[in-house]
């Protein structure tokens, strides 16, 4: 009988170890997963940083633009206002 009880023992004791292999490979190939997931959320993050500098830059540029048109129309005006004043001049005296 003590041979048929180490048997059995024996037997429980290779499939105790197969459940932990398989635990073991199921966990790792878990980790390798969270490690994908956790790379994409990182790219992902990096990626939000970018787009948040983009949208700085884009602000910067239309105070630019908006500056830039305000002096066009500035120069436009003095423009006018010089032609103005060289039609006083050239008009002949009455």
């Amino acid at each position: 009988m003590d041979g048929e009880w180490a048997g059995a023992v024996g037997t429980v004791a290779d499939v105790a170890v197969l459940l932990v292999v398989a635990a073991i490979g199921f966990l790792f190939r878990s980790i390798s997963s969270h490690s994908e997931r956790i790379a994409k959320l990182e790219a992902t993050a990096e990626a939000v940083d970018v787009l948040d500098e983009v949208k700085d830059v884009h602000k910067r540029v239309d105070s630019v633009a908006q500056a830039v048109n305000n002096q066009a129309g500035q120069l436009i005006q003095i423009n006018r206002t010089l032609g103005n004043i060289h039609k006083a001049l050239i008009r002949p005296p009455e």
